[in-house]
């Protein structure tokens, strides 16, 4: 996204240092936003979200939102697609549901119908590999709160949350804006109807 800072093998701890240092200063993300079922449908969530981002006070912000695909929220907040580029993952994780499943990998509740029609003994060794896979791949397990955790939280995770992890290691959906761009007016072009 940002080639200039991007590292590439010449960097030493002076950069290193100060492109996270920049990253930090000028960047934010939202990894989710939920709302209560009895606020949904009146436009408080994206409301929320574009005014958020606007008193965050960095000078971009990231949403990442596996539903922005089917549900406009993020673009109605003021966010626009990046330029789609597929994960590090995307081909690892082709690869694995190929050799364990039959249905469309990104078809989260079909993989999860599919598990569950598993004979025990197949489901189990299903999961195990999922386990394998996910732990293998995911930072978010080895880094922060879950860095001395081992496997544990991991060896507990159940088929629904394995297949949401992996599926977003694997296929991300990024949103991108620049907090300049969001006004008031981005909120005045999406009346709730």
């Amino acid at each position: 996204m940002w080639p200039a800072i991007k590292p590439d093998g010449d960097d030493n701890k002076i950069t290193n240092t100060y492109r996270y240092k920049w990253l930090n200063a000028n960047v934010s993300l939202n990894a989710r936003t939920v709302n209560d079922p009895l606020f949904r449908g009146i436009g408080l969530g994206y409301r929320m979200l574009n005014l958020a981002s606007r008193m965050d006070g960095r000078k971009w912000c990231e949403i990442q939102s596996s539903m922005s695909k089917f549900n406009g929220f993020a673009h109605k907040a003021g966010y626009q697609f990046v330029a789609s580029s597929p994960s590090k993952f995307y081909d690892k994780g082709m690869e694995f549901y190929g050799k364990w499943f039959e249905s469309n990998p990104v078809d989260q509740v079909a993989l999860l119908a599919e598990l569950d029609s598993m004979s025990p003994a197949v489901r189990e060794r299903t999961l195990k590999e999922m386990r394998a896979f996910y732990w293998k791949h995911s930072a978010l397990e080895k880094t922060g709160n879950n860095r001395n955790k081992g496997t544990s939280r991991v060896d507990a995770m159940e088929g629904k949350e394995l297949i949401k992890n992996i599926n977003q290691l694997a296929f991300p959906v990024r949103c991108l804006v620049h907090t300049e761009t969001l006004t008031q007016d981005a909120l005045s072009r999406n009346v709730c109807r």
